[in-house]
């Protein structure tokens, strides 16, 4: 153990406490130890501390759990007392000491670690015969199971490095008899073979490979090995056929057996059940993998398959291989330097060579070979990755499919990209990709990152040294650099005009600036169209257009939650409510925090009539409180709220909620309406079930509050639209009674008729009500019998309509000559509201544009009253950018 420390040279290694504590010691004793000098340690050292320094010196290796187990044996079997027993004359030495000693001498471990001498001190005294053993006897007692395995390894000149953990867990799969096939995957260079190669080195001489397999297969397929000189071509197996032949040769040589051919060897009734380690296997899949997997499949049941690849095995449990991580990275340039016998490195030399070596144990080696030829550092890391890419990746890039070069591409020049954006920038559907991202994930030329929930591919950072100098399709590049442009340039207008318009974050027409590029302008395209068709400005067949674009990128944004909910608007555009809502509900299900997609989803369920499930949720929306700084959502929320609880006549609800509905300064108005509303509803019950003691306090709370909103607040729509059907409830209920009313009814109606004489005629006004309407209440009004009835005053002394009362004679007004006489031709409205405006013609077909502000003989409630054929004098003036002239000045004659 002690030559096998000072073989290993790795003094770093060593815990300084146990060399410090060595040297010590000898000084006490008075005898010179340099700590700096392994044979000085060695010497000084005893026996339970020549095994720690051995394991020290093996760490990170293949060998540190070699000598660890050797470890733990000599301290199970007490070994120092048996050294202690056998050095002093006087003790007794017992029988047994001797088996124990000579047990530790057989471990399969001993053979592995290649401590032969060992083993043939044990085998001459067993024979008691002290001088060196006849080789045949090493042979016959040997622990190893039959193999082919070369005897030199790549990486012998260091030993396996960082490699423990993997180790470990392929070791875990060649023992699982549930695992049939494994595959180790990683690009060239990593050290797939030296992995392998290593491990089944030291498992050939233990009892557990033993009890699984009873030899070992090694066949290689490599074509080409990387050396300081560049690639060099190897012969090697390169069919199917080629393969079987070297299996047979083989297996017929460990077992001494002759079977003809491959076909004889499967079907034979043997028992014989080897480990078959196929090393390259991307040399023969690499066209049609579905060869290999029937060959497999052909294999007897009792034969493990175990396979090196640059490419994923499908029908394999494959372990993928990493880099190594940087202290192992940076110990194997060490060891390397040394073995080599080369000036060593300082640590910043080593850190810039591991780095830029993206930490590949074959690209570090190369370039620590071509600065030992006299190469500068940045020359020899840049040859070892030119090369390292060329032999990992020319033949596999050699075997894509055109789709799989342009993603290869795309990856090259975008840098990280996920499934989105792939189908985006190169104009391919979701299958297309998949397909793509599939067969190159194979070769291990991309790799998938996982961040926050989110996928990602980027491209391996040795192929894109390959790429930069020997592009596949440069094509590809320019047409993904500029869409990557455009869709920049057209996503920062996107949001420069949201910020202009300052959209709320809580609006249907919101775009979050973190999303992609392709679907902000797919949303912004969307948007700009349910706008103009709330204008009236778009047909059905652009509506059609753009909703076959917007299902175009369905299968990349299916699961994006702003997708959904802009999906649904389209469908709603198209008057399909019942895909509208199955959108609504995904995107809802997919997030259900987004304001806007809650709104939207529950004025769905209102317009069903579904007023449950719509109150559900608005009520999660209230308990949102910051949405309350966002006065049109919250309005928004609170009418849509109030109205279901209406609907549901939950007027108690409503009355709880809105007690103290005046100290709300920003929302009272709104809160104050609905209370008043309540109220309105319990009328209209209270009148047909008779219940005439609260009535009258119910008409009394609603008139109260109303006038209160009205008055502090202004005729706000919500309010003048509750208003005029609370008046409606009322009146109905006096103007219909045919008995004289009594002391209640006489306040009460009082009440009502002091109301509508200051509030009415602007609550017809904003609720754009016919004139002939008001005449009508008036009329009621006025017949009612009670003192102090305001509207008996002269102020509403409405004897015609006001259309008529309001007439002027043309003559009178055209004293200037400049009017000309119209009659009305068109009279827009939306959706049952009158517009602001209207079309006249005159005598010669001739129309004209006249808007409410020009009308000068009468208030707008009379402009409102104007109908189809009415006679106005209208003074007209050509408007620059205008068709029509329009009217600058207006009457209405007689």
């Amino acid at each position: 153990l002690g030559d096998y420390i000072i073989e290993k040279n790795t003094l770093e290694n060593l815990s300084e406490q146990l060399v410090q504590q060595i040297a010590d010691r000898e000084a006490r004793l008075g005898k010179s130890c340099d700590p700096n000098q392994l044979s000085d340690i060695v010497s000084a050292s005893h026996f339970s501390e020549v095994l720690d320094l051995a394991v020290q010196a093996a760490s990170n290796t293949s060998d540190e759990e070699l000598l660890s187990k050797i470890r733990k044996y000599a301290h199970d079997i007490n070994l120092t007392t048996i050294r202690n027993s056998l050095s002093h004359a006087n003790r007794d030495y017992k029988l047994q000491y001797w088996y124990l000693a000579a047990s530790l001498g057989t471990l399969p471990e001993i053979e592995s670690l290649g401590l032969k001498n060992v083993i043939e001190n044990v085998i001459s005294a067993e024979n008691d015969d002290l001088k060196e053993p006849p080789k045949e006897w090493l042979a016959e007692t040997s622990n190893k199971i039959p193999n082919n395995l070369p005897a030199y390894f790549e990486h012998d000149s260091t030993g396996l490095v960082g490699r423990n953990r993997e180790a470990k867990e392929l070791t875990k799969l060649i023992l699982n008899k549930r695992v049939n096939t494994i595959a180790v995957v990683a690009p060239g260079g990593v050290g797939k073979t030296a992995l392998v190669l290593d491990l089944l080195h030291n498992l050939s001489f233990t009892t557990e490979t033993a009890n699984n397999f009873n030899g070992l297969i090694f066949v290689s397929l490599k074509t080409e090995e990387l050396t300081p000189n560049g690639i060099k071509s190897l012969s090697a197996i390169q069919s199917l056929e080629e393969l079987k032949n070297a299996i047979l040769d083989t297996f017929n040589d460990l077992w001494n057996t002759d079977y003809d051919n491959f076909d004889s060897l499967i079907s034979s009734d043997i028992e014989h059940k080897p480990l078959l380690f196929i090393d390259n296997l991307e040399t023969l899949i690499r066209d049609n993998e579905s060869i290999f997997n029937d060959f497999n499949s052909s294999l007897p049941y009792d034969w493990k398959v175990l396979i090196t690849s640059r490419i994923n095995v499908s029908t394999a449990k494959t372990l993928p291989l990493p880099t190594l991580s940087s202290p192992a990275a940076s110990q194997l340039a060490r060891e390397y330097q040394k073995n080599k016998g080369s000036l060593p490195l300082n640590q910043d030399e080593i850190d810039k060579v591991i780095n830029n070596c993206n930490f590949n144990p074959l690209a570090i080696k190369l370039t620590l070979d071509y600065w030992s030829l006299g190469n500068s550092l940045p020359t020899a890391w840049q040859k070892a990755n030119s090369g390292i890419a060329e032999f990992s990746f020319k033949n596999l890039i050699s075997s894509l499919s055109s789709e799989s070069i342009e993603v290869l591409e795309l990856l090259f020049t975008a840098d990280r990209c996920s499934r989105k954006d792939i189908c985006n920038l190169l104009s391919i559907n979701i299958d297309e990709s998949a397909k793509a991202i599939s067969e190159l994930s194979k070769t291990s030329l991309i790799r998938r990152i996982t961040e926050a929930d989110h996928e990602y591919y980027e491209i391996n950072a040795s192929i894109r040294d390959f790429l930069l100098v020997s592009p596949k399709n440069i094509n590809v590049r320019q047409k993904v650099q500029t869409n990557i442009r455009k869709n920049k340039d057209r996503a920062i207008e996107i949001i420069r005009l949201q910020n202009t318009k300052n959209i709320s974050e809580y609006s249907e027409n919101f775009i979050p600036e973190h999303i992609d590029e392709t679907l902000k302008i797919n949303l912004h395209k969307v948007n700009k169209l349910c706008h103009q068709k709330s204008k009236g400005n778009v047909d059905f067949e652009k509506i059609t257009d753009t909703y076959t674009e917007f299902q175009e990128i369905g299968s990349v944004y299916n699961n994006d939650y702003l997708y959904q909910r802009t999906l649904a608007r389209l469908y709603t555009l198209m008057h399909d409510n019942i895909n509208a809502k199955a959108s609504l509900l995904k995107a809802y299900k997919i997030n259900s925090n987004d304001v806007a997609t809650a709104i939207l989803l529950a004025k769905s369920y209102h317009e069903e009539r579904e007023y449950d499930e719509s109150e559900k949720i608005y009520t999660k929306l209230l308990e949102k409180t910051d949405i309350r700084n966002d006065r049109c959502t919250w309005y928004s929320i609170l009418n849509g709220y109030y109205i279901c609880l209406l609907h549901q006549s939950k007027y108690e609800m409503i009355f709880d909620s809105t007690k103290k509905w005046r100290d709300d300064s920003q929302y009272g108005s709104t809160l104050g309406t609905y209370r008043a509303s309540a109220f309105k509803r319990k009328i209209e019950t209270q009148i047909e079930n008779n219940e005439t003691d609260e009535l009258y306090k119910s008409f009394n709370s609603a008139l109260k509050i109303m006038h209160t909103v009205l008055k502090e607040s202004g005729y706000f729509f919500v309010a003048t639209r509750e208003a005029y059907k609370i008046i409606d409830s009322i009146s109905y209920y006096f103007f219909n009674r045919r008995n004289s009313l009594c002391a209640e009814q006489v306040k009460s109606a009082h009440q009502l008729l002091t109301f509508c004489d200051e509030h009415i005629k602007d609550i017809y006004q904003k609720q754009n009500k016919d004139t002939s309407e008001l005449y009508k209440f008036v009329k009621h009004a006025r017949s009612l019998s009670i003192d102090n009835n305001p509207f008996s005053s002269t102020k509403w002394d409405i004897r015609k309509s006001p259309s008529e009362e309001i007439g002027v004679s043309f003559n009178t007004i055209n004293s200037c000559k400049k009017f000309v006489r119209t009659k009305v031709q068109n009279i827009p409205n939306d959706n049952g509201l009158r517009k602001p405006f209207i079309f006249t013609e005159d005598a010669y077909k001739k129309r004209y544009f006249v808007h409410r502000n020009t009308f000068k003989n009468g208030e707008n409630v009379h402009f409102y009253s104007l109908e189809v054929g009415d006679d106005l004098a209208i003074m007209p003036e050509k408007i620059a950018g205008r068709e029509l002239e329009q009217s600058i000045e207006t009457y209405h004659i007689k």
